[in-house]
């Protein structure tokens, strides 16, 4: 319920006439309220210039990290440049159509015929033994599978999983160590055959496109020729005197592992 206006002035007038009766009271209220709210104020304008300092310095931040992987994609892109300048081996236009066009019933019939058998299946279940037996009843769709991958230029959902399975490297089936195992993917029938597909193109590209120093997994090529290269090289330092060195890197527990003392650290 509002007040009335009788009310109101006589809480008006009992008001003034509190402030007349302590008159020093009220003066050193309001100076304390107004130190106090001047406080606050600085206070605040502070934390506020010193927030927008703090942003200041996050945006120029931000902007020197962008500058700096501008810089670094620009000197990738650079180098990779300068690489494929340098690369005078690469696959002609008709190489790259051949590889990139939908393989023919003939080449994939070819290709399932090829695959060894008594494999363990991946995650379809299917080993290449019902292919081969009941080739004219399935081959229409695999066919299909199979253009379906080329045309779509895109795996099978179930193409991209495998079953990780491990193998003991020796007789001990029972060893705890992990350098004991190798561990092996299970792949499917259309990801087998389709990997085929492309090597079989492949094997004929290989050898006019990469330099003659990859002697292995090439046809025409032995890879016992870094053998004799290396005890040529062996010779070639006893005869002549001079000083060399020879690095042998190999694969261990998927990393690269270079013993130090061939760096001469010992």
């Amino acid at each position: 319920m509002r007040p009335s206006l009788m009310d109101r002035e006589e809480v008006r007038q009992e008001a003034r006439d509190t402030r007349q009766d302590h008159p020093s009271w009220a003066r050193d209220a309001r100076k304390r309220w107004a130190l106090a709210l001047g406080r606050v104020r600085k206070v605040l304008m502070e934390e506020r210039k010193r927030s927008d300092r703090q942003d200041e310095n996050m945006i120029k931040l931000q902007v020197q990290l962008n500058r700096a992987r501008i810089q670094e994609e620009e000197g990738v892109e650079q180098k990779r440049q300068e690489v494929l300048q340098r690369m005078d081996k690469r696959l002609s236009t008709e190489q790259n159509e051949r590889l990139r066009e939908i393989p023919s019933e003939e080449l994939i019939e070819e290709i399932v015929r090829s695959l060894p058998a008594e494999k363990v299946p991946g995650i379809d279940g299917v080993v290449i033994e019902i292919l081969t037996i009941g080739w004219q009843y399935m081959k229409v769709e695999c066919f299909e599978m199979i253009r379906k991958v080329w045309t779509a230029k895109k795996l099978l959902n179930r193409d991209n999983r495998g079953l990780i399975k491990l193998i003991p490297k020796n007789e001990d089936r029972f060893s705890n160590w992990l350098t004991n195992w190798r561990p092996i993917t299970l792949l499917t029938v259309t990801y087998k055959i389709n990997a085929n597909i492309i090597a079989s193109r492949l094997k004929d590209m290989m050898p006019g496109s990469v330099d003659r120093q990859q002697t292995g997994f090439i046809a025409g090529r032995d890879i016992t020729e870094n053998v004799l290269s290396l005890r040529l090289a062996q010779e070639w330092t006893q005869v002549s005197g001079q000083m060399a060195i020879s690095v042998k890197l190999d694969f261990q527990n998927s990393m690269i592992v270079c013993y130090m003392y061939f760096c001469g650290t010992r």
